[in-house]
């Protein structure tokens, strides 16, 4: 446009001072049309930042809505649905058992794994079924790790550690976890962790497995985890739990989005967020349900199905 008003104001016979005016509103136009340019040159990285933030905002909004397979609670027997389909099977119903808690010491002794254990291949990821055979790869206190096979080629590599937050980094990518609020409230007891990852024949992943456990600082109280993923899991079946078989159970839901069944009696706390190929399952005693909440909430667990 500014070539067509110059080739006017060059070809059309004007006084001087004409030709002047409009040759100066080509020059004003040009540098008015330059400056628009640079403003907007200036402010498209801010637009594509902004564009780029909003996706990455929905993305992981969307990675962290989850489909949980807890326990239902119903607040009578007659709301638990009867069993469809022409091969029914029965419907399980979850209650406690009435029994005192084991000791501390109780639990420790029947989840330690020593080190003769650990060197003679026992209690292979809590035992010895499915497997054939064990090699030491390291027996270093820190991190002891060892290799299981079976006869079809499948592996299991497991690692045990003096610090549980050690073991996290082996979960591959399908759960995320922070211990760290753990190891400084609470004291976690030697020989009881352990981790470990399941491939099959082909070397594909099929499933982890990551246990500790932890006292309370009265000595008393106690805490265990068991975060176990399967690819060949469903979860599909849910079990019922009925208003008052429990002295206590209700659903917690933590900052980071997961869904937790809580529940106590006779001095027992449990909690549990299960997933369509995921469990995490808490199991406790002499601590309270609000311990519990405060622990779920600084583990800061995310699942990734």
């Amino acid at each position: 446009m500014e070539q067509n008003f110059k080739r006017i104001a060059d070809s059309v016979r004007l006084p001087d001072g004409s030709r002047t005016r409009i040759r100066a509103q080509i020059a004003s136009h040009r540098e008015k049309q330059e400056a628009s340019i640079m403003k907007t040159k200036k402010h498209l990285p801010r637009l594509a930042i902004a564009l780029i933030v909003a996706l990455a905002l929905s993305l992981t909004a969307a990675a962290a809505v989850y489909v949980f397979r807890n326990s239902i609670l119903v607040s009578d027997k007659s709301d638990i649905p009867e069993p469809q389909g022409d091969t029914p099977v029965a419907v399980a119903v979850s209650f406690p058992n009435g029994d005192v808690p084991h000791s501390l010491e109780d639990v420790t002794e029947a989840r330690r794994i020593t080190a003769d254990e650990w060197e003679n291949g026992e209690k292979i990821g809590g035992g010895g079924s499915g497997w054939d055979s064990a090699e030491v790869l390291s027996s270093d206190t820190a991190l002891s790790i060892r290799r299981i096979t079976r006869e079809d080629g499948a592996e299991k590599m497991e690692y045990m550690a003096e610090n549980p937050n050690d073991l996290v980094p082996f979960l591959s990518d399908k759960f995320a976890l922070d211990l760290t609020w753990m190891n400084e409230n609470y004291r976690f007891v030697p020989e009881t962790g352990i981790a470990y990852v399941v491939r099959d024949p082909g070397g594909a992943f099929t499933g982890n497995y990551f246990s500790a456990l932890y006292g309370a600082a009265d000595g008393k109280g106690y805490i265990s985890f068991e975060l176990r993923y399967d690819t060949s899991w469903e979860n599909s079946s849910q079990r019922y739990i009925v208003d008052g078989s429990y002295e206590k159970a209700y659903y917690y839901t933590t900052q980071s989005g997961c869904e937790f069944l809580i529940t106590a009696d006779s001095g027992h706390v449990w909690a549990e967020c299960c997933t369509a190929h995921a469990n995490v399952s808490l199991s406790g005693a002499y601590l309270t349900t609000d311990a519990v909440e405060q622990i779920v909430e600084h583990l800061a667990l995310s699942i990734k199905e």
